[in-house]
C-alpha cells in the first residue's frame, strides 16, 4: 500500500481530508498514526492510528473512520510563547514533531526604559505526536551515506501491518524529477524530519525509477 504524502484521501462517509503527514516508529520502521487534515483546514489536522485505513483505490486511501469519529481524534498541533533558547515542554507520553516558527523577536532601534534591545520571545507551532516516535512530511531530507543530500521524501510503501517496506525518494530537479523506492533495508536511519540511506549516490541512481506517486507536477 502506497502513502502519498500531501494527497487526498477520504473518511468512510466520503469527506474528504489531505495526508499531511505520518509518524513512524523509528526502531521498529512501522508507521503507528497518519497526521490528517481537512481540507483548507491545515491548523486542525489530528492524530489518526494506522489501523483506520480501510483500503486503497485509484491511488486515493480511505479511511473507516466517518467526520464524527474523526473529530474525537486528538488534534496534532498547538503553538506556545517560547523565549528564544527556551525548550517547549510537553505532557508524558507525548513528543515534539516538526515545528514551525510563526513570529520571529521584534527588534526596536530604540532602546526601551528597560535596556533590552528586542522581545526575546517567538511563536512556535509545533506537533505532538506520541513518545519514541518521529515525525515525516514530504520535504523531508533523504541524506546519502556520505551526509550529503539524495533528495525529499515523497511517500510510503507499507505492508498490512503498517511496516515500511520502502521509502520512496524525489529525486532530482524542477525538469528532471524522478521517483526512486528505496528498500527498508537500505535505510539506515528514519529520525525526525529525515531519512538515512546505506547507499552512495551512484547506488541510488542505479535503482530502477518507479511512476510517480499520484502526482503531475515535473
Amino acid at each position: 500500500m502506497q502513502l502519498k504524502l500531501d494527497t487526498q484521501l477520504r473518511l468512510a462517509d466520503g469527506a474528504e481530508c489531505r495526508l499531511r503527514d505520518v509518524v513512524v516508529d523509528p526502531t521498529r520502521k512501522t508507521v503507528t498514526h497518519l497526521v490528517v487534515c481537512p481540507v483548507h483546514r491545515e491548523h486542525q489536522s489530528r492524530l489518526v492510528p494506522i489501523g483506520d485505513i480501510a483500503s486503497e483505490a485509484e491511488g486515493v486511501l480511505r479511511l473507516t473512520c466517518d467526520r464524527a469519529e474523526f473529530d474525537h481524534y486528538p488534534y496534532v498541533e498547538s503553538t506556545s510563547f517560547v523565549g528564544i533558547d527556551e525548550p517547549i515542554t510537553v505532557e508524558d507520553g507525548w513528543e515534539i514533531g516538526i515545528e514551525r516558527v510563526l513570529t520571529l523577536p521584534g527588534f526596536s532601534s530604540e532602546l526601551p526604559e528597560s535596556g533590552l534591545p528586542f522581545d526575546s520571545f517567538v511563536e512556535v507551532a509545533y506537533d505532538m505526536i506520541p513518545e519514541h516516535t518521529v515525525e515525516i512530511r514530504r520535504e523531508s531530507v533523504v541524506h546519502l551515506a556520505d551526509g550529503d543530500r539524495a533528495g525529499h521524501v515523497e511517500g510510503f510503501v507499507i505492508d498490512g501491518k503498517g511496516a515500511v517496506t520502502h521509502v520512496v525518494l524525489r529525486r532530482g530537479h524542477l525538469w528532471g524529477k524522478r521517483d526512486i523506492a528505496i528498500p527498508i533495508g537500505a535505510i539506515k536511519r528514519i529520525g525526525l524530519d529525515e531519512v538515512s540511506l546505506r547507499l552512495t549516490k551512484d547506488e541510488v541512481d542505479a535503482l530502477p525509477h518507479v511512476p510517480a506517486l499520484g502526482r503531475d507536477e515535473p
